[in-house]
């Protein structure tokens, strides 16, 4: 489903105003407000964190990582399954996928008799970098 049909799936219209974050959005892999905000500067500050907090709720985008100062997202894309690595020292994000993880997410699911729909890892070591 496409972004603008889980829109109109929730009964959210489609301003120009929302379309403009969501193409803006489709251009980053991992960003934050403030990347948004450099890019938007003609929308208006509490305009684009509604929006966010909109396609958070609706399942477009999604929290990668939370700080004391910023928020990570990232645009949902459920075709593409992947966990999160963060050094703990630079604050680089990694991706990585490891199918035998998600086998053990279905396992517990299924244990505790739940049906997983959705769920975000965020794994915080220190990256080679920062290490040496």
């Amino acid at each position: 489903m496409n972004y603008k049909d889980i829109l109109k799936k929730n009964w959210i219209s489609l301003t120009k105003q929302r379309l403009e974050i969501l193409g803006k959005i489709e251009k980053f892999h991992h960003f934050s407000y403030i990347d948004l905000q450099n890019q938007l500067k003609n929308t208006w500050r509490a305009s684009i964190f509604r929006n966010l907090k909109l396609f958070n709720e609706v399942w477009i985008i999604r929290i990668i990582d939370y700080t004391e100062w910023a928020i990570k997202y990232e645009l949902n894309d459920d075709t593409v399954h992947h966990e999160h690595m963060k050094c703990w020292s630079c604050n680089e994000i990694s991706e990585f996928d490891d199918s035998e993880l998600h086998s053990l997410f279905e396992k517990i699911s299924k244990k505790n008799n739940f049906k997983l729909k959705k769920h975000s890892l965020l794994f915080e070591w220190v990256c080679v970098n920062c290490n040496n």
